[in-house]
């Protein structure tokens, strides 16, 4: 990601006062839902890191159990 753009990403994340969920949905991208509408995707994979948004919902068959997954849950 560009400085600019995670500036602008700060930015536009700021207007949000909570996370409403989060999960992992694969293996380096997490889902992070700030509210009913707003659902962003970040992607962590090293040298390469973005957030997006998808039009379409994603219903994943694979339940992560690593003891990160299970914190996430928790919160």
């Amino acid at each position: 990601m560009k400085y600019f753009e995670l500036k602008a990403f700060c930015e536009y994340l700021q207007k949000f006062n909570e996370i409403k969920h989060i999960k992992r949905v694969e293996n380096n991208t997490l889902k992070v839902e700030l509210t009913r509408d707003d659902v962003i995707y970040f992607d962590m994979t090293r040298g390469n890191a973005t957030a997006y948004t998808k039009a379409n919902l994603d219903n994943t068959k694979k339940d992560f159990k690593s003891p990160f997954d299970v914190l996430l849950l928790k919160k």
